[in-house]
């Protein structure tokens, strides 16, 4: 089960910020759930407010390592 959320998890990372794969999230909640997941999987990634006032996800994690 836990190769499966990640293989859902690869989906979510589509957008890229400065040339590193980034996933956006509507609420801190859902960003922070993905954070502890990556952190179980030893991902490096760092978390990020989008700070724009046209942005519906304003929450990001943008990955170091391989998912």
């Amino acid at each position: 089960q836990q190769s499966q959320l990640i293989k859902n998890l690869r989906k979510q990372f589509s957008k890229t910020y400065e040339k590193m794969p980034m996933a956006t999230f509507r609420t801190l909640d859902e960003c922070e759930t993905v954070a502890a997941l990556l952190e179980v999987e030893g991902v490096g990634f760092r978390q990020k407010v989008l700070r724009s006032r046209t942005t519906t996800h304003p929450y990001a994690i943008i990955l170091y390592g391989k998912l």
